[in-house]
């Protein structure tokens, strides 16, 4: 893990789990990082920036379907995920939302 995304950094090396059956649609998923909003000690600077940066890189994609995971205890009306998501999804055609209570 260090060798591909360093101690502290954000890496856009993809980490893949490819399953294959002849019984289901080809899909690939992709878990992504957070949004970062502080840097940690030896973290640079612009992690913030560089995590939106990432994402933007593959929500951005009209194929992709985005779940946007938001825990029960946050407004998803604050929420920057999803705000993020209807930038690029503004009618929410391929946005789904899961709210989770931990």
């Amino acid at each position: 893990q260090n060798e591909i995304a360093g101690a502290l950094g954000i890496s856009d090396e993809l980490i893949s789990l490819e399953v294959t059956s002849p019984n289901v649609p080809d899909v690939t998923l992709i878990d992504l990082p957070g949004i970062v909003r502080v840097s940690v000690k030896g973290q640079p600077e612009d992690i913030g920036e560089q995590s939106k940066s990432l994402i933007r890189k593959y929500i951005t994609n009209q194929d992709t379907i985005l779940l946007v995971v938001v825990p029960c205890n946050v407004d998803i009306a604050t929420t920057e995920a999803l705000k993020m998501a209807q930038e690029v999804d503004p009618y929410g055609d391929r946005t789904l939302g899961l709210y989770f209570n931990m």
